[in-house]
């Protein structure tokens, strides 16, 4: 009897733990099942689940209440180019994403919001017309791991604005991605037509320009971080490359210079470098797979100006001296002529190292071949040797080792950001310049501007001569 008394006041006595929430329904399973589901949504409503401080035993309790976990929570999941819809107990990966799917939201539905809240542990944002009743509230969900809308007012009273003021450069570089990587040079109008066609979004041109020069450092890389790379990029070009060096220049032609890097003058040094050496290595390549389809023993090039010297050299009468000289008669003009020398008196062989007609004509006399005569250097075995040093290919930039290295200082002149090439003095203008007369500064007295746009006058020089003028008249 003492032992069921002291089992009995053991059982009443209080232990300050909360009983199981699943104790507060009932026996039957349908009232268990619906008291409580109503329960879960009373406390969510209720408290919103703004406490940002929870401990394990509330996250344990929170986990129990919550069955069919599928139905009721909802994993945030869109295709490129779909409508976003927002419902309660939606996931998102961190907060990051939410705030990223939450700007998208919002520019899709054309109004604009208040964020209330912006932390890494909640979001809070209402719409920004005063009255309207839209709402939304975001935290950490039970477990930690993920980002949970708790709180969400889907209705508008407002009217819908169309300036998408959240639409901003980084957006736009972000929407703009995949057309950027194919052409970073993508004009303005076009970038402009996309985003209208796909968003409904009017970008204004500064816009545009940000998120052009984003996505091009996001493609080709940023400038300043280049340089920590440079130095182990030169270092895997000489290891690469066993007994070779580096060429600083090898063209002495602008126009071809031009050709050959024009495309890569925007990008940054690394980028540059490393676009240089792929497209050298696609012309060594180019050049050393062409020569299998020569069908004479020079190149087609060389074989086309021979075509044309031998129809001239038929207007040519030689007549032969002995020893391999020969006296070729251009019309009442007289041109000596030795096969052995390879010199005509008219110094086109010597200087071309090609036979021209008058040498032509002597070969022919002879029954030869005029691409024999040429110089070594135009035949097939020369041109072979000449791109048989083949690049090996190099890793993934990404995959080197930052250095300690820094970038110059950058210093920003006045005035719109200079695009053309500064050329040399002895130089041409290009073939497609406007102007017929070059305008001398009266400043700096350099060619190519005017005073007003001379980078290199005083820049406050100006606004202290007004403030002179100024202080006479008063």
């Amino acid at each position: 009897m003492s032992t069921n008394i002291e089992a009995i006041s053991s059982v009443n006595e209080y232990d300050g733990t909360e009983p199981p929430i699943e104790q507060l329904f009932t026996d039957s399973d349908e009232e268990y099942d619906v008291n409580k589901d109503q329960c879960v949504e009373s406390y969510l409503d209720n408290e919103e689940w703004n406490e940002d401080d929870y401990t394990s035993e509330e996250e344990g309790e929170v986990e129990v209440n919550i069955e069919n976990e599928g139905e009721i929570m909802k994993r945030f999941d869109v295709e490129d180019n779909e409508k976003i819809s927002l419902e309660k107990f939606m996931i998102f990966v961190d907060v990051h994403e939410f705030r990223s799917v939450l700007r998208d939201y919002i520019i899709q539905e054309n109004f604009d919001i208040i964020r209330v809240k912006n932390e890494k542990a909640r979001v809070t944002a209402i719409c920004a017309s005063e009255g309207c009743p839209w709402r939304i509230h975001a935290s950490p969900s039970p477990d930690g791991i993920a980002f949970m809308i708790k709180s969400y007012e889907p209705r508008h009273t407002c009217i819908r604005k169309f300036e998408k003021r959240n639409a901003n450069s980084t957006w736009i570089a972000k929407k703009l991605k995949q057309s950027l990587n194919a052409d970073p040079n993508m004009s303005y109008e076009l970038m402009s037509n996309e985003l209208i066609t796909k968003f409904g979004v009017e970008a204004h041109p500064k816009q545009l320009y940000r998120a052009r020069r984003k996505g091009r450092e996001e493609v080709e890389g940023s400038h300043a971080l280049s340089y920590k790379k440079i130095v182990k990029f030169a270092n895997l070009l000489l290891e690469k490359k066993q007994g070779g060096s580096i060429v600083r220049l090898e063209y002495y032609d602008q126009m071809t210079l031009e050709e050959e890097n024009h495309n890569l003058r925007s990008m940054s040094v690394l980028k540059l470098v490393d676009g240089l050496r792929v497209k050298i290595m696609m012309r060594f390549y180019t050049q050393f797979s062409s020569t299998a389809s020569w069908s004479y023993n020079v190149g087609p090039r060389i074989a086309t100006e021979i075509n044309k010297t031998t129809e001239d050299a038929r207007y040519c009468k030689v007549k032969p001296a002995g020893g391999h000289r020969y006296e070729v008669y251009d019309g009442f003009t007289r041109f000596p002529v030795n096969l052995v020398l390879h010199t005509c008196e008219c110094k086109a062989w010597q200087i071309s190292g090609l036979p021209y007609k008058h040498g032509a004509a002597a070969i022919i006399y002879i029954r030869g071949k005029v691409e024999n005569y040429c110089d070594a250097y135009y035949h097939k075995d020369k041109y072979i040797i000449a791109y048989s040093g083949l690049h090996s290919p190099l890793p993934d930039l990404d995959t080197l080792d930052d250095t300690d290295v820094l970038p110059p200082p950058l210093r920003r002149l006045p005035g719109r950001p200079r695009k053309s090439r500064i050329r040399e003095k002895d130089e041409d203008a290009p073939s497609n310049a406007r102007r017929i007369s070059t305008v001398r500064c009266s400043n700096c007295k350099d060619l190519g501007h005017n005073k007003k746009s001379c980078q290199r006058a005083p820049i406050r020089a100006k606004k202290a001569k007004q403030i002179f003028y100024y202080s006479i008249l008063k």
